[in-house]
């Protein structure tokens, strides 16, 4: 080996640049799977350096205090590539992260130039290998230099170590890494492992300007569990005495009687089967019973508004990128940074759930290894993958109903509480009309007797003051027509005012009428070429159908409007009209409810969102649906509105593309014209909105529109 002075690796440059590029997706999971290395050396302390004065060019060191490696070691185990270490049992600290031997790729996907510096209680080495300008088909190789920690910007820190292994990196390439994801680093890279597995203890340092002193911080996992609702915890840690007692749901804003904390909920771990045995085929291709145990803790948190949340917390959100995850980990290693994505939930207040599970079957040494080619992810066909997403999923569903239970009682408080406020209001109004009313009739009772007093008085002295009474008596003439003018008035008012509306509604049906005209004289306007247009045609039909349909329903939409119908355009509360409109509609069929988390002022053509909405119901009854639920929450700057019904669902025709139902002559009702959908879908994209048909489990379907 040129006498100690060059170790090569036991792969083509080619080889390893493939693993290299398809193995990590950013830069931090290579950082973090060159930790692991540090943590299988059975290292206490793992110090990572990141100096970016200059991004595209940023210096990286990660070292630690192990046992470093000898010459022997470099050559039968740092240069082999897909050495299994838990073979060995190297680690004698804990469980050995890595089997494949080729976590070391990882510091050629943050450069193709870097140095390895190594000591042992015998000797110290420093070596360097640079993959620039080489060939494909070369074997790239350790090269020795002379050891010189200079170069190093840890020099005093690695120093003090007395043996361990320091990998120095440069120019590598972070200038896609904004400031708040290099922020949240050391909260980002404490995920990647689970404390109570790890003994390793991990170390930060960012280097910004030149004004930055090296000072190594130890990172620290950031979960909030003050802001959680409810939690399963079967680790035996006491994660579940973390939670609070009572957290608040709602805000300050909310009216007092339901502004208070509501009980925390820790559910009953012994409820859910999280162990047991698994066929499968083994290496050897013999079918074997693979023991399975899932060991973990899955909360759900009291909400996504920070004001509601730094209610149960000061700390309130967890810093940016750093959102709700339920990460699995392996070997205590982080597997799959978000398990949710894997759980089929369409539910609402699935974001709201964050855990740490472990599931070490998945990499067991007496089996296929179960993650994808990138190591980032699994197989979803994978049985150990299907029995976990099993386990998980009947936890997350229990988190998810009690949330939405509580959230429920505490609309349904509110509801009641508004509907007293009204009666009151009412009562209140009722008790000033009839004490209106009593001053008025006793006013009248006065001026009464006055009059008659009067008249008494005329009379006594009519033959000396005549001339008075007649003045008198024609004053009182006058006073009646004045009354009497006062009462038409009334009435031609209150005339006036309800006969608007009808004369309104009137114009509108003679404005939609127009429409209908018009089309049909483009209709009439074709000639023989013209019919080979069919989408110009089935445009013009589909239009006549829209405006003659407005002319149908406007006996409804009449009784329904609290606005001048001079025009149908109106801008209001979306998703309050709808309510508001439903509730005051009814339906001995269907049974209504509501969940209002977010809403939208939208300018709208009333006639046609009306319709939008008789379509949901008409839809629902044809299902056999005997509840529709509306559901709406502000995602991403949209207002999204779900209108989920229990009916029987889309036909299997549709189960693989449900879209289609929006397309014009799509029917699942027998002797249907497919035309209600596709009205809804044009009354939608027409406010610049989008609605999508999605499935419901077991039964039921999800019509949901985002604006």
């Amino acid at each position: 080996m040129d006498e100690n002075q060059k170790i090569p690796f036991n792969f083509t440059y080619y080889a390893m640049k493939l693993l290299g590029k398809n193995l990590y997706s950013n830069p931090w999971t290579a950082v973090s799977e060159i930790v692991a290395n540090g943590i299988d050396a059975g290292a206490n302390n793992i110090y990572v350096l990141i100096d970016i004065r200059n991004k595209d060019r940023a210096i990286v060191e990660i070292f630690d205090d192990g046992s470093g490696m000898s010459y022997e070691d470099l050559c039968l185990k740092y240069t082999l590539i897909g050495r299994n270490k838990r073979l060995e049992n190297e680690n004698k600290k804990g469980k050995t992260l890595g089997r494949k031997g080729i976590g070391k790729l990882a510091a050629l996907y943050l450069s193709p130039r870097y140095y390895l510096y190594t000591k042992t209680k015998d000797e110290k080495s420093s070596w360097v290998i640079d993959t620039q300008g080489i060939l494909d088909s070369d074997i790239p190789a350790l090269n020795k230099v002379e050891y010189d920690d200079n170069r190093l910007i840890s020099k005093l820190h690695w120093g003090k170590l007395e043996t361990g292994t320091m990998i120095h990196l440069s120019d590598v390439d972070l200038r896609r890494i904004g400031p708040e994801r290099l922020k949240s680093l050391p909260v980002i890279l404490a995920d990647y492992y689970l404390e109570n597995v790890i003994s390793s203890s991990i170390f930060v340092c960012i280097i910004n300007d030149d004004k930055d002193q090296i000072k190594f911080k130890k990172i620290k996992k950031n979960i909030n569990f003050d802001t959680m609702y409810a939690i399963f915890d079967n680790t035996g840690l006491g994660y579940k005495n973390k939670i609070r007692p009572k957290v608040f749901l709602t805000k300050e804003t909310v009216d007092p009687q339901v502004d208070y904390p509501r009980h925390t909920m820790k559910l009953d771990e012994s409820k859910y089967i999280c162990s047991g045995t698994i066929p499968m085929m083994n290496l050897q291709g013999e079918m074997r019973d693979i023991p399975f145990k899932m060991v973990g803790w899955i909360g759900i948190h009291s909400s996504l508004d920070n004001n509601i949340l730094k209610r149960n917390s000061e700390n309130g959100k967890k810093i940016q990128n750093h959102p709700n995850a339920l990460r699995l980990y392996v070997r205590g290693k982080l597997a799959v940074n978000n398990l949710m994505n894997y759980v089929a939930s369409t539910a609402a207040l699935a974001s709201y759930i964050e855990g740490e599970i472990s599931f070490d079957v998945l990499d067991d040494d007496m089996f296929e290894d179960a993650s994808t080619s990138n190591r980032e992810g699994y197989s979803i066909s994978d049985p150990r993958i299907k029995k976990l997403i099993e386990i998980v999923g009947k936890i997350i569903g229990t988190l998810i109903t009690e949330r939405t239970k509580i959230g429920n009682a505490i609309n349904k408080e509110l509801a009641e509480i508004e509907r007293k406020k009204e009666e009151a209001k009412n009562e209140a109004e009722r008790l000033k009309t009839l004490a209106e009313k009593k001053a008025e009739d006793e006013r009248f009772a006065k001026e009464n007797a006055e009059r008659n007093a009067a008249l008494e008085r005329e009379k006594a002295k009519r033959e000396k003051e005549s001339r008075k009474k007649a003045e008198e008596q024609r004053d009182s003439a006058v006073a009646e027509v004045e009354k009497a003018h006062e009462r038409l008035f009334v009435l031609e008012n209150n005339f006036t005012s309800e006969g608007e509306r009808y004369k309104h509604a009137i114009h509108l049906s003679v404005n939609f009428a127009k429409e209908i005209r018009s089309l049909v004289c483009d209709f009439e306007d074709f000639d023989a070429d013209d019919y080979k247009d069919f989408d110009k045609i089935i445009e013009i039909i589909m239009a006549i159908d829209l405006s003659a349909a407005k002319i149908e329903n406007l006996p409804k939409f009449i009784d329904s409007a609290t606005f001048s119908l001079s025009s149908p355009k109106i801008k209001t509360d979306i998703v309050r009209l709808i309510k508001e409109y439903l509730e005051a509609k009814g339906n001995k069929r269907l049974q209504y409810s509501f969940n209002v988390l977010g809403t939208t002022i939208k300018e709208l053509d009333f006639p046609e969102i009306l319709m939008f909405i008789e379509n949901i119901i008409s839809n629902a009854l044809k299902a056999n649906a005997t509840s529709l639920r509306i559901e709406s929450k502000n995602v991403n700057g949209k207002c999204q509105i779900d209108f989920i019904d229990n009916g029987k669902g889309l036909d299997s025709k549709y189960l693989s593309n449900p879209q289609a139902i929006f397309d014009l002559g799509e029917t699942t009702t027998p002797g249907g014209f497919g035309i209600g959908a596709f009205h809804m879908r044009e009354i939608i994209e027409k406010m610049n909105g989008q609605i999508t048909a999605i499935p419901s489990m077991p039964k039921g379907l999800i019509i949901r529109v985002e604006i």
